[in-house]
């Protein structure tokens, strides 16, 4: 199992009543699973996402990314783990706004240590290539379209191979043939043996996952067969 969320609950601070963003979630996803998460805004979705990347600590339960739990490592080690093993792909993009598309892509590297760099030239490259962005290597991001920028987004997210990639809402802003890229490169990539995580609000975006929940209320359910 390459993600595994165990009774995770968390609560924000807020003028009157505390919100409950997470109550008790649990979620297992294998690898070569690609899992699609739907719900209204403010559910609860992105918490969750966040919560299962390392990035925000729950107030109980487990993550369990890899065998490594999440939140039983030091920061510094667990900020390593996760530029190692986790891949992050945004709605809104996070691209640097001054850096091209390769140095955009890696950006990922950061985390990782002199050796690991070397290599990642060479791979982005290809993530670019394959990606169709060849033409637009060097162009930084105001030069590129929309559905540009979240392939270079995705590219970055891949290009360390990690053994999980979290999905938040990457089709939102993107017409149909460019969410339909997407969505495509991000069940490929599934099915070499990560683990893909998809958070969306759009049920069509979940129809070919093949665990689809949804959730409400900071909580998650099986989800609907998609329409026929």
């Amino acid at each position: 199992m390459i993600l595994r969320i165990d009774s995770i609950s968390k609560t924000y601070p807020a003028n009157g009543s505390p919100v409950e963003a997470l109550r008790d979630v649990s979620l297992d996803l294998a690898g070569g699973q690609f899992g699609a998460l739907r719900g209204a805004s403010g559910c609860g979705k992105s918490t969750l996402l966040l919560t299962a990347g390392g990035l925000l600590r729950p107030d109980r339960g487990h993550v369990v990314v890899a065998d490594k739990d999440l939140y039983a490592m030091p920061p510094n080690a667990r900020a390593a783990f996760r530029a190692r093993h986790i891949g992050f792909v945004f709605q809104q993009f996070h691209l640097v706004p001054y850096l091209t598309v390769l140095d955009n892509v890696l950006t990922a590297t950061l985390g990782l240590d002199a050796a690991a760099r070397s290599t990642a030239r060479q791979r982005a490259i290809e993530l670019i290539e394959q990606f169709g962005l060849t033409t637009r290597i060097r162009h930084r991001p105001a030069q590129l379209s929309t559905g540009e920028r979240q392939r270079t987004a995705l590219a970055r997210a891949l290009l360390n191979h990690p053994t999980l990639v979290l999905a938040d809402e990457p089709t939102g802003n993107l017409d149909q043939d460019n969410a339909t890229i997407v969505l495509q490169h991000l069940r490929d990539y599934a099915t070499e043996g990560a683990a893909v995580l998809l958070v969306t609000h759009d049920p069509n975006a979940t129809q070919e996952a093949q665990l689809r929940l949804k959730m409400a209320d900071g909580q998650i359910e099986p989800d609907d067969p998609p329409p026929v």
